[in-house]
Formats: structure tokens, C-alpha cells, sequence
């Protein structure tokens, strides 16, 4: 199945041309409400209540205009596309529903439920990702094959993906449309959790757009570098000093210590053994000394 669009496809759509093939019957049938339960495959957390309530009052007024799909289980029919359309029918207080029942197994149903769910314009980021997440894990989808189920470019999906590595905290923050996915990428280029929550954080309070976003993580980084740079120029110094002190004592043939103050300066300290041990240091140098 290849949609180029994405949306507005209707439910044949969303049904690859080799899933349900035994199938000989697609026509709309009415089926008792009560029978009908909702998918494992569901990405929703849940619906907005007012969402559902327009829906409802529009069935009762102009009747249900597109049937929702499902498969037939032991103990009545499965939901696999329109749930938000069939909790609006059971609040419009629908006894029956219009269905199209096709014969799918569990991997199907589920493919098909993923799909319908991405092709909703009103699903948040997190949500969508779990969708390309479980496409990927549980079906071992390429990310080239979900962008061309969901009717997405490839990098989309694999930057829809990258959201799912956040830390759960900012996630909410996404769900709850108090961070944009373009804030929350520009999150991903700090180190660590606490510091994405620290600049989400700064986002939200200083109602930060996303490149103002990306500044600030850029700055973030640039101060971390700042703080950790004389740290390690200071190892890498103190390396040097010691190498110093192995050929120091190599030469004199004595115990020498190199000590570096904070202002670039420092001492070295030379033990001798004995007067002759003294001359022939001194000698060394060019220092000519009558003990």
C-alpha cells in the first residue's frame, strides 16, 4: 500500500492490496453497537471530550457518512479504523453501526490501526511517533516504508522518531502542546536530561520560538565548553610537566619535581645526594661554584 497523500484516502486505502484477500465481502453492514470493542493497536491516550461531542451531534443530525472498519473475533467484531467515529456513535446513543467487515490477522489489524491513527490530523507528536515507533519495532518497517504508508518524507519520520528519546517530562510537555517537535529537536543537541529539562523550562517561561530555542541550546553548549576547557587544558599541561620532569632527571641523574602555579608560573625542585652530587648538577648548567 503506497499513499503519496496521506489523508483523505477513505478506509480502502489504508488496506494493502494483499491483506484481507480472502475477503469476498466489503459491503457496509449495520452491526449492534455492543459488540464492537477498540484494538490493542490504539496510539491514543484518549480524545478531547468536546471533539466527540460535536462528532455525536453530528450524527444524530446527518447520520453516520463514512462506516468504520473492523474484523470479526469469537466474541463479536474488533475495532480497527474509526474509533473516534464509534465513540461518537455509542455518545449519540446508537444501538447499531455502519461497518465494513474485512478478514485480517493480528498483524494486519494491527498495521492497518497504526496507519488509520498516523492519518489523523489531530494526533500529537508523541503519539505519532509511537505509531512509526511501532511500525518499525513490532513490524519491522524501514523508515523508507513508513513514510510511504503515512504519505511523510523519510527524514520526517526519522525525526519524529528522535522525539521518543527525550526525556519523559518533555514529552508531556509535547503532548500537552506546551513545546513544539521543532523546540524539542533543538533539545536533543543537549547532553543531558537535566539540562534539557533546565532549557525546556526557560522555553516555556520566556514563550521562546524555535530558533530563539536554538540559540539558547547553542549558548548552553558553548558555557559547558567554557567551564570544562581549563579542566582539561590543565591535564593536559601537568602530562607535559611530567614528561618534563622523566628527562630532567634522566639528565641529571637526580630526583627533580616540576610545580605549576595557577598564573602560568612555577618552581622545580632538585634533589642531590651529596656536594659531589651539588658540582656535577652545577656543572651542567654552566655554574661554576666554590663550596
Amino acid at each position: 500500500m503506497v499513499l503519496k497523500k496521506g489523508l483523505g484516502r477513505g478506509l480502502d486505502a489504508l488496506i494493502p492490496e494483499n491483506m484481507g484477500a480472502n475477503s469476498s465481502q466489503k459491503a457496509v453492514r449495520e452491526i449492534n453497537i455492543n459488540l464492537i470493542r477498540p484494538g490493542p493497536s490504539q496510539t491514543r491516550g484518549d480524545f478531547k471530550k468536546e471533539t466527540i461531542a460535536s462528532l455525536a451531534l453530528s450524527i444524530k443530525e446527518h447520520g453516520m457518512l463514512q462506516p468504520v472498519l473492523v474484523r470479526e473475533i469469537p466474541d463479536g467484531y474488533e475495532l480497527i479504523a474509526g474509533e473516534r467515529r464509534f465513540r461518537a456513535c455509542q455518545a449519540a446513543g446508537l444501538k447499531k453501526i455502519n461497518a465494513i467487515v474485512k478478514y485480517l490477522d493480528d498483524n494486519e489489524a494491527a498495521v492497518v490501526s497504526l496507519i488509520e491513527n498516523i492519518q489523523r490530523q489531530d494526533l500529537n507528536p508523541i503519539e505519532e511517533a509511537k505509531a512509526y515507533d511501532q511500525l518499525a519495532t513490532k513490524h519491522r518497517y524501514t523508515q523508507e516504508e513508513i513514510s510511504k504508508k503515512a504519505g511523510k518524507s523519510r527524514p520526517f519520520i526519522a525525526n519524529a522518531l528522535r522525539l521518543l528519546d527525550l526525556p519523559e517530562e518533555i514529552k508531556k510537555m509535547l503532548e500537552e502542546g506546551l513545546l513544539t517537535p521543532g523546540h524539542a529537536r533543538a533539545l536533543l543537541a543537549l547532553s543531558s536530561s537535566a539540562r534539557q529539562l533546565k532549557a525546556a523550562e526557560k522555553i516555556i517561561t520566556n514563550k521562546l520560538n524555535v530558533r530563539q530555542t536554538e540559540n539558547l541550546v547553542k549558548n548552553m553548549n558553548l558555557s559547558l565548553a567554557a567551564k570544562t576547557a581549563p579542566g582539561k587544558a590543565k591535564s593536559e599541561q601537568f602530562l607535559n610537566y611530567s614528561e618534563k620532569e622523566k628527562k630532567l632527571q634522566n639528565m641529571l641523574q637526580a630526583k627533580t619535581k616540576i610545580k605549576a602555579s595557577v598564573n602560568g608560573g612555577g618552581k622545580i625542585e632538585i634533589n642531590f645526594k651529596d656536594t659531589d652530587h651539588l658540582e656535577k648538577i652545577l656543572e651542567m648548567f654552566h655554574v661554576k661554584h666554590n663550596l
